[in-house]
C-alpha cells in the first residue's frame, strides 16, 4: 500500500462565532500527530473571513471563497473536487478533532484496507468527554428513520469511493453526511 495521505476539507459559513470557531478548528487540525498534506477552506457567504486572521495561514491552506447560496453539500464537492489526496477528511468550522484522529484513521486504513471511515463521535459536557455518536451499522434501512453515526466531521472517504457516488448529493441542505454514506450503501460499499 502506498503512503496514505490525507486532505482535510474545512467548510464555513460566516456567522457570529466563526472566527473564534475557525481558531479552535484549525488548532485541532493543525496539531495532528499526522499531518494532513492539505488543508482546503471553503467560505459561503456575502462576509470574507477576517484577511489578518487568514494572513498567518496564507501558506497552509487554500481558501476558496464560494457565493453564499452555495449549500453545505455545494461547498464540501467544491472542496473535494481541489483535493490532489487520495483521502478526504471532512470538518466543520465549529468541530474539533482528537489530537491523534488522522494518525488512527491511519492505522484503521491500512490495517483493514479501508477506503470510508466513519468515527465515533464525542462531545464535552461539564467538562467531561463523553461518547455522542457510535456508528453502528451499514444497513441501508437503519439509516431512514435515524442518523446512526455519519455527521460531516467524522468522515473520511477516499477519493475514487467519493467520486463513485458523484460526492454529496447538491441538493440536499442537511442531512447530506447521512446522505452520502446511504449512497455509499447502495453501491455496495463497505
Amino acid at each position: 500500500m502506498q503512503k496514505v495521505k490525507f486532505s482535510v476539507v474545512i467548510n464555513t459559513f460566516e456567522r457570529e462565532t466563526q472566527i473564534k470557531d475557525l481558531k479552535k478548528c484549525f488548532k485541532s487540525v493543525f496539531s495532528q500527530t499526522y499531518k494532513p498534506s492539505e488543508i482546503i477552506l471553503i467560505h459561503s457567504g456575502h462576509k470574507k473571513i477576517d484577511p489578518l486572521f487568514l494572513k498567518k495561514y496564507k501558506n497552509k491552506i487554500h481558501i476558496i471563497n464560494c457565493k453564499k447560496s452555495t449549500n453545505i453539500s455545494q461547498a464540501r464537492n467544491i472542496g473535494a473536487k481541489r483535493c490532489t489526496k487520495q483521502f478526504l477528511a471532512f470538518i466543520d468550522d465549529d468541530d474539533l478533532w482528537g489530537i491523534n484522529y488522522l494518525k488512527k484513521s491511519l492505522s484503521f486504513i491500512k490495517k483493514n484496507d479501508a477506503k470510508i471511515i466513519l468515527s465515533s463521535v464525542y462531545v464535552t459536557v461539564n467538562n467531561k468527554i463523553v461518547l455522542f455518536r457510535e456508528p453502528k451499522s451499514d444497513q441501508l434501512l437503519n439509516y431512514f428513520d435515524i442518523n446512526i453515526g455519519a455527521m460531516g466531521s467524522n468522515i473520511i472517504i477516499h477519493k475514487k469511493e467519493f467520486n463513485s457516488v458523484k460526492g454529496f448529493d447538491p441538493k440536499l441542505i442537511v442531512s447530506e453526511d447521512k446522505g452520502i454514506i446511504m449512497d455509499l450503501i447502495i453501491k455496495k460499499k463497505k
